[in-house]
């Protein structure tokens, strides 16, 4: 099928206004209408599926539930958790997703730079963050737990994941706080009806607003570009797919706290292979067993626990997978 008029679309996007956290893009011009098509599809993207870093969990001696108390320390544990909930993380070293650290509170007043002191994988970007007062004598150790995940997880989805002793929390990963555009008239040629499309975002500084939009972009092309007409199968091609790699690949796919959930794993097992850089079933088919047994606190009872569950689902250590398309 051909076009007899020409479509028109932009030759490129201008950065109108460039900073760390907040840019304004300027795409024109657009045939009419789709200044608020292409705005509302990167905003929602924008706004649901970016990923961050943020602390999941917070374990306190003595204390099992947000709304106790730390003797010593002015603020409940249910304002340090709030607090916690705003912390802003980059990571800085590319292999690792997780970090569990302990923090003395042996300070006047507990922020962002106190915590960076004790981070090994993490920087707090919010340094001046405030998370409790607490006095200087105080001899206590509290425990933070920073994981990965994408837009918001609530308390809920993380109580499987953690130990009973452990506070689960709501997670906030987006890195984005803001995302707004303007649709106006653009001329080309005589004709002033096509639209302006001025995109801002803005950031918590942990990404800039230029790789959001990118990644964002892409996240849309992707599911677009299923609609070429070579990805297209009739009713009989569906049926030849092979079920047994489809359902190899769904497995495959799962994160190890999915299967935590699921129950096909504990607690302490998940915290053994995160912790040793293992956050997907196809991370853990790609170890061999030696490789396996040396991550920290691997014992028999979760080497158990891991055999089982690969048998479960017929996989097996340093698995081969060439055979099939195996892209996440």
């Amino acid at each position: 099928m051909s076009f007899d008029k020409k479509f028109v679309i932009p030759n490129d996007v201008i950065v109108t206004e460039h900073g760390d956290s907040c840019s304004t893009f300027l795409f024109e011009p657009l045939e009419r209408g789709y200044g608020v098509t292409v705005g509302n599809a990167l905003r929602r993207v924008l706004l649901s599926s970016m990923c961050g870093y943020a602390v999941q969990a917070i374990r306190v001696p003595g204390v099992n539930n947000e709304f106790g108390v730390i003797e010593g320390v002015k603020e409940d544990v249910m304002n340090i958790i709030l607090n916690l909930k705003k912390v802003r993380l980059v990571k800085t070293k590319g292999n690792i997703d997780s970090e569990k650290v302990s923090i003395s509170l042996s300070n006047d007043c507990v922020d962002g730079k106190f915590i960076n002191s004790y981070l090994s994988n993490f920087k707090i970007v919010n340094e001046d963050l405030i998370i409790c007062h607490s006095s200087p004598s105080l001899n206590i150790m509290i425990d933070l737990y920073i994981g990965y995940g994408r837009g918001y997880e609530g308390a809920t989805e993380h109580n499987q994941i953690f130990e009973n002793d452990v506070i689960a929390i709501d997670s906030i990963y987006s890195p984005i706080k803001n995302v707004s555009f303007d649709v106006s008239s653009a001329r080309v040629g005589k004709k002033v009806d096509y639209d302006s499309l001025s995109f801002t975002v803005t950031t918590d500084g942990t990404v800039s607003p230029m790789d959001v939009i990118v990644k964002s972009s892409k996240i849309l092309s992707d599911l677009f570009a299923l609609f070429n007409e070579d990805k297209f199968l009739s009713n009989s091609e569906v049926s030849y797919l092979d079920i047994d790699d489809l359902k190899l690949k769904k497995v495959l796919s799962l994160n190890i706290s999915d299967l935590v959930r699921s129950g096909e794993l504990s607690s302490r097992a998940y915290n053994c292979l995160v912790g040793g850089g293992v956050h997907t079933v196809k991370d853990l088919v790609s170890l061999d067993e030696g490789t396996l047994k040396s991550l920290k606190n691997v014992g028999k009872k979760t080497l158990n626990e891991i055999s089982t569950f690969l048998k479960n689902n017929q996989l097996s250590l340093k698995m081969s997978l060439s055979s099939i398309n195996t892209s996440i």
